[in-house]
């Protein structure tokens, strides 16, 4: 990590890139804010770090991009070849862009559609948070994904009496929120007056 293998101009544009590598098909999507464009290019980990990264294709819109976000694999439309889903945000307006791939059997494409990361944890969150590690639970994608069964999700209060935030009461805590949200208000009328200059 210390030093990069490859190293190529994408554009002029002094925007913040986003980037969004999909793992399943090695392909690496860069959307800039500011820009119109998002650009994708394949990866080939194998191949040596000049021939490791080409570009496949670019999207274009006169919209600029402000933000952009990713669906994760498993809730794409396999049906369609839909590989991923990209949400652009232009203005005021949320874009879904979906980046299929053509094929023409109706059939479901395994190569396109490799076990993918389910949606059910392979570590408890006390396991986690004390350092271990394990891989992804991995969901086949046939058939369409179907939801793992959720398992109760309710929490329960720490008996903790140093716990602040447990000994705190309901009143407290409005009090807290009442003052927060008005700090926050403060900021975002300072912002306004910033950007009116």
């Amino acid at each position: 990590m210390s030093t990069p293998l490859l190293r190529n101009a994408l554009d002029n544009a002094a925007g913040v890139i986003c980037p969004f590598y999909d793992e399943d098909s090695d392909v690496l999507f860069f959307a800039g804010k500011g820009d119109g464009g998002i650009r994708y290019y394949e990866v080939v980990p194998e191949e040596e770090p000049s021939q490791m990264i080409f570009e496949v294709s670019t999207y274009r819109t006169n919209d600029p991009t402000s933000g952009c976000g990713v669906l994760y694999r498993r809730h794409c439309n396999v049906s369609t070849n839909e590989i991923i889903r990209l949400y652009q945000v232009t203005g005021t307006q949320l874009r879904p862009l979906h980046f299929q791939v053509p094929r023409k059997s109706d059939l479901f494409q395994d190569d396109l559609f490799p076990p993918c990361r389910g949606d059910e944890p392979n570590l408890s969150l006390k396991a986690w948070l004390g350092g271990e590690n394990a891989t992804p639970k991995l969901v086949s994608l046939e058939g369409g994904f179907k939801a793992s069964e959720k398992k109760d999700k309710s929490f329960t209060k720490a008996a903790d009496a140093g716990d602040s935030a447990g000994g705190a009461s309901a009143e407290e805590l409005r009090r807290k929120v009442a003052h927060l949200e008005a700090e926050i208000a403060k900021r975002d009328a300072r912002i306004k007056e910033l950007e009116g200059h």
